[in-house]
């Protein structure tokens, strides 16, 4: 369903709700706000994203992806042979008490996130591709004509978590109970 659609129907859903009691920025906000909370909450295969980067030998820090919420896994081929290696997420403290020297090289191990950057230790001492599957968040919906898998697919979550999210706005409706219990 499109934003144009998605739109529409928080009015209809509302009522008839106009563009003076439910503004058109306001419902676009609502769906967005709705789509990122889902994406930050739930870990739904919409916002699954995989890619790859290569390390540099002496370089600890990555700048993470833009949309980049949180990771899933890392791994990458070790050149000689030892096959494939899983990188373990460490909290930050666990990670700077285990890698306080980031002038220390060696295969990487492990990693961790913090702010935009992506932390590997030890820091690697050789150029590899990592290869890395995470959650993200979806792009905004800002066009009429934008989408996504998320709005394809499962369209009724977005439309009842923003349903559910209308009392933030100040409209107050017997049903938003229902239709926050329908976005569970």
């Amino acid at each position: 369903m499109t934003h144009a659609e998605l739109k529409q129907r928080l009015g209809d859903w509302l009522g008839g709700a106009n563009a003076i009691r439910l503004p058109p920025s306001v419902r676009t906000d609502l769906l967005n706000v709705a789509q990122r909370e889902l994406c930050r909450q739930y870990d739904m295969r919409w916002n699954e994203a995989t890619d790859t980067f290569d390390t540099g030998a002496g370089t600890a820090s990555y700048v993470l992806p833009a949309a980049f919420s949180r990771p899933y896994e890392m791994w990458y081929i070790d050149p000689d042979s030892r096959g494939v290696v899983f990188l373990k997420f460490l909290l930050l403290d666990e990670f700077d008490s285990l890698y306080p020297d980031v002038t220390k090289t060696g295969r990487p191990a492990h990693f961790t996130t913090w702010g935009d950057t992506l932390l590997l230790g030890p820091t690697p001492n050789l150029i590899v591709t990592v290869n890395r599957a995470y959650y993200c968040y979806l792009p905004d919906l800002v066009a009429d004509g934008d989408h996504n898998a998320l709005t394809d697919q499962a369209w009724e979550l977005v439309l009842f978590k923003a349903l559910g999210d209308t009392h933030r706005y100040g409209l107050d409706d017997a049903r938003i109970p229902v239709w926050i219990a329908r976005a569970q």
